[in-house]
């Protein structure tokens, strides 16, 4: 195993002390809505997972044409 990467304070986005934790939860009686970018495999399979668990998804894919691997 690799020792852990030492920060340096160059990272190409830093965080400036945000933490996702530092938002309010969201309360809703609506389900989430996913936005599926890409209709790769990794899109296809997330379409997929997220029919089945009843989530609202919605795939956006840039080539209008299917071409194979």
């Amino acid at each position: 195993m690799s020792d852990p990467i030492e920060d340096n304070g160059n990272t190409p986005f830093p965080t400036a002390g945000f933490k996702g934790s530092d938002l309010p939860p969201l309360v809703t009686d609506e389900p989430p809505r996913v936005l599926i970018v890409g209709a790769g495999l990794g899109g296809l399979f997330l379409g997929i997972l997220l029919e089945e668990a009843g989530i609202p998804y919605e795939i956006f894919e840039r080539t209008q044409e299917i071409k194979p691997l």
